[in-house]
Parts: structure tokens; sequence; C-alpha cells
């Protein structure tokens, strides 16, 4: 796999500094990424190239701690994570849109995105996740079921739950172009975005919709 870091410098490790080094996966059997190296400083929205989108599955399933690693090391602001440690991505506030870190499908969208940080008020929880996705440019009803919605109006009450959480990475692979616009608006709002996508034209629309938030 070829990886392109879009709008990422290579910098000297720091704060705010996402190093992946030497990435190996193989899925079903074929190699998928091999050797693959990138690294990104800053916040804001930040992409990774890769050759497939099993590939870009494979890298974020990797990050989650979710597919086995035969060799890699990543690094995310100066700490040393290991690769299939689904505990230490979670405690340094790591997102994976899609892992297996499923939301509650009986309970509200509302529920799900504060789940673990419910408000004593419900309607204020209400008022707080509606506010969230609609600084998202979603129009979810929060106090619809999750059972009832898409897979891609999951994956945004995912991505509200992520910033609702302060998350300090977001990482999505192959998402499409909501999720896409969804991710761009996230950017501006705290959390680092990582896509990674064989598709330059998810990038390109991630970058502009970034740019049309942070000047509106």
């Amino acid at each position: 796999m070829t990886t392109i870091v879009i709008d990422a410098p290579l910098a000297p490790a720091s704060l705010q500094h996402v190093t992946v080094q030497n990435l190996t996966l193989s899925a079903r059997g074929n190699r998928v990424v091999d050797d693959a190296s990138f690294e990104f400083l800053g916040s804001g929205i930040h992409g990774v190239r890769s050759g497939s989108p099993t590939a870009s599955a494979a890298v974020a399933a990797a990050i989650a701690g979710t597919h086995p690693v035969a060799s890699g090391r990543l690094w995310i602001d100066g700490r040393s994570l290991a690769f299939g440690d689904r505990r230490a991505m979670i405690d340094a506030r790591v997102a994976v849109l899609g892992s297996d870190v499923g939301l509650l499908p009986a309970r509200t969208v509302a529920a799900n995105i504060f789940l673990g940080r419910e408000h004593a008020v419900r309607e204020d929880m209400v008022t707080d996740a509606t506010a969230i996705l609609a600084a998202l440019g979603s129009t979810i009803d929060a106090l619809s079921g999750v059972s009832g919605l898409g897979s891609g109006d999951r994956l945004i009450v995912e991505l509200a739950r992520a910033i609702a959480a302060r998350a300090e990475l977001v990482v999505a692979a192959e998402p499409g172009p909501a999720l896409t616009r969804a991710l761009g608006r996230a950017a501006d709002l705290g959390p680092r975005v990582l896509l990674v996508t064989c598709d330059p034209v998810t990038l390109a629309s991630a970058h502009d919709s970034a740019s049309l938030s942070a000047g509106s």
C-alpha cells in the first residue's frame, strides 16, 4: 500500500502529533498493508490515501485495536501505544467510527450520544445532543430511536458521541458523502480527524467542508 498524507507535513514528535511506522496488516490471508508509515502534526482534518477500501478498513480497525497487526508502532502526542490494545486507545480518547463499539439500538439518539454521561435533566440532554448534531450539519432527531436509523446516520451519531466525549482523535475509513461533510465540520469543533481512503475525491470534499465550516 502506498500512503499519501494530505495536509499533514512530516515533523518531529511533539504535542498534537500522530505517527504510524511500519504498519503491516493482512485480511483473509492476504497482505493488504505492507510496511506503511505516515504521520501528521496539528489539529484539523488530515487524510491518508490507501490502496483499497479493504486496506482503509484494516488501518482504521488496527487503530481501534480490533484488527490483528503483524508489525507496526503507533505514537499519539508522544505516547507509545500498542496496536491491539483497545483500552489504551479508549484511554487516549481515540474514536474509530464503525468499530465494534456499537450504539444501543433500544435507546434514543440523545441517550447514545451521552452514553455513560447522561444528564440529570433529560430535556437538557436532548438540547445538547441536538446542538452537536446541528453543528455537524445533521438533521437527525435526537429523540428518535437508533434502531430506526440507517447505517450512515448511525455513523454520524457515533461521531456526535465522540464530540460529546471530547475525543482527541477521530478516525474514519471510506466515509460516504454525508459523513465526510460531517467530519469536515467536526474538525472545526476540537478533535483531530483522520480519514483513511483510497478515493482522493473524499479527501478533497472533507477539506472543502472544513473550510466552509471555518468560514461560517
